[in-house]
C-alpha cells in the first residue's frame, strides 16, 4: 500500500513518532504530508514537550503552533550557546534593600522595601517577536509593618492580581493589586488602603520570612522556625508547626509535602502534608553527601524550589531543588531509600553561599551571595560544565530572590530587579527602558550580556 493510501489515523501516528528534521523533509515532499504535518505534527510536539512558560505563555497560546514550536527550539539553541540578552526592570533603589519577587501568567511582582513594583506579561505578540514585559504600576504600601520579606500570588477567580506578604513585624496581608486607570504608557502610582488590604496576625512579631501556595494550601515560615498552613480560601489555619533550635530562612510547598531550609543540625527537612494539616514528624531528613571534599560548611539552607521538569527523572513532585550555605545546590528525589541528594552542582572557584535556587525545563539556576552573580546547568548533561552570568549594573550584592522559566529568568539584587532573556525577538523594546550605570551597554554583546561568562564544572553524586 502506498505510504499517501494510509488512514490519516495511521499517518497521524507515524509522523508523532518523528523529530523535527523528519517533519521538515516531509513538508517539502508533496501537498499531503505537508498538510498532514501542519495538523498534527507541531500541535503533538507541543502536547508532548511542555514548556515552564509564565511571562510568555498568554502570548504563545495565541501563534499557531509552528511558530510556537520555532520559538522553543530557537530558545534551546540560545541556551546551548549560552546566548542571552540582560535588561535592568528599574533604577536602582535607594538604600541596601532585600528584595523578593513573585510572578504568574500575567505579571511580576517585585517587592523591594515597603513598595511593590508590578511588570505585565503581553498577552499578544506578533509571531517572532518576544512577548514584551511592560512597567505597570508602583503600589505603596507605607512602612507601619516595616519590609515586605515574602511574597507569593494564590488564585483570585481568574483575576490574577492578589497577593500574600509577609512582613518585618510578622503581619501577614493578603493584597488585591488595582489595575492603573492612566495611559499604558505611564507607569502609575497608587497608595494601598484598607479596602483591598486584609490583614492576619498568626505570627504577628516574628519575622516572616518565606511565605509558598500549592493546592490551597499557603505555607508561612518564620525566621524563629515557626511555620503555618492557612487556607486562603476560608481564611482558617489547617495546622502550625514548630522547629526547634532552628533559625528559619527558607520554605516550599510542593502539594503533598513541604520542604524547610533552617540554620540548624538538620537544614533541610520535609514533612508530610495530610488532609488534615501538617504532620507532626518529619517525612525526611535531607543531607548533603557525606564525602564532600568542600569540608563541613553546611549549616543553612537559604533556597528551596521546584526541581527542573525536563531532567531525565521526569516531572515529579518528589523532587526538589536547595541551596546551601557552602555554595552547593542540590538535588534532592523523596523516591529514593537514601536521602543523599542525586544530583550536586557547584563552583569550584567560589564559595559564596546560595541565596535563591530555581529549575525549569532541564535547567538549574543559582544566586550568590557576592557580586550579583547568577550560576546556570544541565540537568541533562551531569557531567558538563556550568556558567554563570553578572546581572545588569554589575551590583556587589547577592542575588536574594530569582525566578526561572524555560527562557527567561528574573530576578532581583539589593539595587534592582532584571532579566535575562534566551528567547528569539528580543528587542530593547521588549523591556522597560533603564539607563544602568556600570559597564552594561549592549544586551546583545558578546556572550549575551556586558559581563564575562564564566565556566565551570560540577559533580554527580548518583545513589
Amino acid at each position: 500500500m502506498p505510504f499517501l493510501d494510509l488512514p490519516i489515523d495511521i499517518l497521524a501516528i507515524i509522523i508523532d513518532d518523528l523529530d523535527i528534521p523528519e517533519w521538515i523533509a516531509l513538508l517539502k515532499t508533496c501537498r499531503v504530508l505537508h498538510a498532514a504535518v501542519e495538523r498534527y505534527g507541531w500541535r503533538s510536539r507541543l502536547m508532548r514537550s511542555p514548556r515552564d512558560t509564565r511571562s510568555t505563555f498568554k502570548a504563545l497560546s495565541e501563534w499557531c503552533a509552528f511558530e510556537q514550536v520555532k520559538y522553543h527550539v530557537m530558545t534551546d539553541k540560545a541556551w546551548a550557546r549560552r546566548r542571552l540578552a540582560a535588561f535592568a526592570l528599574c533604577h536602582p533603589w535607594k538604600g541596601r534593600l532585600q528584595p523578593v519577587l513573585a510572578i504568574n501568567n500575567s505579571m511580576l511582582v517585585v517587592a523591594a522595601g515597603h513598595i511593590l513594583y508590578s511588570y505585565i506579561f503581553a498577552r499578544r505578540a506578533a509571531e517572532g517577536d518576544a512577548p514584551p514585559v511592560r512597567a505597570e504600576c508602583t503600589y505603596l504600601l507605607g512602612s507601619t509593618h516595616g519590609d515586605v520579606t515574602a511574597l507569593v500570588f494564590v488564585p483570585d477567580g481568574g483575576g490574577e492580581r492578589t497577593v500574600f506578604a509577609g512582613y518585618t513585624d510578622g503581619l501577614l496581608e493578603r493584597i488585591e493589586l488595582p489595575r492603573p486607570t492612566c495611559d499604558e504608557k505611564q507607569v502609575s502610582l497608587i497608595d494601598l488602603g484598607p479596602p483591598i488590604r486584609t490583614k492576619y496576625y498568626h505570627h504577628f512579631g516574628d519575622l516572616i520570612e518565606a511565605l509558598s501556595y500549592e493546592r490551597d494550601g499557603l505555607l508561612s515560615f518564620t525566621s524563629s522556625g515557626s511555620s503555618a498552613l492557612f487556607q486562603p480560601s476560608t481564611s482558617t489555619i489547617t495546622s502550625t508547626l514548630t522547629l526547634a533550635n532552628a533559625r528559619g530562612w527558607s520554605a516550599y510547598n510542593a502539594g503533598p509535602y513541604a520542604a524547610f531550609g533552617t540554620a540548624s543540625d538538620d537544614p533541610l527537612v520535609v514533612y508530610d502534608i495530610t488532609p488534615s494539616g501538617l504532620s507532626t514528624s518529619p517525612l525526611a531528613t535531607l543531607s548533603p553527601l557525606p564525602n564532600d571534599s568542600r569540608g563541613p560548611l553546611r549549616l543553612a539552607v537559604y533556597g528551596i524550589s521546584r526541581a527542573p521538569s525536563c531532567a531525565p527523572w521526569g516531572a515529579s513532585s518528589q523532587t526538589l531543588l536547595s541551596g546551601w550555605y557552602d555554595g552547593f545546590v542540590h538535588l534532592h528525589d523523596l523516591r529514593t531509600p537514601l536521602f543523599h541528594p542525586t544530583l550536586s552542582f557547584y563552583d569550584p572557584w567560589q564559595y559564596e553561599p546560595v541565596y535563591a535556587v530555581g529549575g525549569a525545563g532541564p535547567h538549574v539556576a543559582a544566586g550568590a551571595a557576592r557580586h550579583s552573580v547568577v550560576a546556570f546547568w544541565d540537568a541533562r548533561a551531569p557531567r558538563g560544565a556550568g556558567w554563570s552570568v553578572h546581572a545588569p549594573g554589575n551590583d556587589p550584592s547577592p542575588v536574594y530572590a530569582l525566578a526561572l522559566e524555560d527562557g527567561r529568568l528574573f530576578g532581583a539584587t539589593q539595587s534592582r530587579a532584571f532579566a535575562l532573556d534566551f528567547g528569539p525577538g528580543v528587542r530593547m523594546s521588549t523591556y522597560p527602558h533603564v539607563d544602568v550605570v556600570g559597564g552594561f551597554k549592549d544586551p546583545w554583546a558578546k556572550n549575551g550580556v556586558g559581563h564575562r561568562v564564566t565556566k565551570y564544572g560540577h559533580e554527580t553524586g548518583l545513589l
